[in-house]
């Protein structure tokens, strides 16, 4: 029988696979399962960042195009000519509403905003 494990001690239970303490085994299954969890963050990170892309190039398209027209390499004339910050990216929407009469919805600048920011 095993005793009580201090945190980060290892024990033999017999298998050869040693337990930690809070009796996780410290071998391949352990370390498959991280990576699998990993792996899950990530696609759900990358997913959650098409939906953004999507949303907001239908927000550019609905809002942004009859003035900056799309380009062959997936940006828009003028607007991702280069990076501009979150910063700039408000006050760029604030001027485009104040000059141009430019007036997407609050959801569209949010997305218009956060994807144009992040865009390189």
């Amino acid at each position: 029988m095993l005793g009580k494990l201090r945190s980060g001690s290892v024990a033999d239970d017999g298998s050869g696979r040693g337990l930690v303490a809070g009796g996780h085994r410290a071998d391949g299954v352990t370390r498959r399962a991280a990576l699998s969890c990993a792996l899950l963050l990530l696609s759900a990170l990358w997913a959650a960042a098409d939906d953004l892309e999507a949303e907001a190039r239908a927000a550019i398209a609905a809002n942004c195009e009859r003035c900056h027209p799309p380009l062959p390499d997936g940006g828009w004339q003028a607007m991702t000519a280069r990076p501009h910050d979150h910063e700039e990216m408000v006050s760029l929407l604030r001027r485009m509403a104040e000059e141009y009469s430019a007036f997407p919805s609050p959801q569209d600048r949010v997305v218009i905003i956060e994807f144009l920011s992040r865009f390189r």
